[in-house]
């Protein structure tokens, strides 16, 4: 080890303290259990599979969405073309 795990939780931490939400993204390797337990111990946003990686886009691109037909709202309303 060079460290990279513990850096990544104190820097998700940091942020957590400045009102950010961050996340730890990993590819799961079995071999790794004991830094994912390190991992979970002190910092509970793990994401391991591609299925929490897939629900979490899912949920950015519905939000983009909204954002998107917000934004078309906003345009039409003030008679702004981009």
């Amino acid at each position: 080890g060079t460290g990279k795990t513990p850096i990544s939780v104190y820097l998700a931490k940091e942020l957590k303290k400045l009102g950010k939400k961050p996340a730890i993204l990993r590819q799961f390797y079995s071999n790794h259990k004991d830094e994912y337990g390190q991992i979970k111990n002190e910092f509970k946003e793990l994401i391991v599979t591609i299925e929490e990686l897939i629900h979490i886009l899912r949920d950015v691109k519905r939000l983009l969405e909204v954002i998107c037909e917000e934004l078309e709202e906003v345009k039409k309303e003030n008679n702004i073309e981009i």
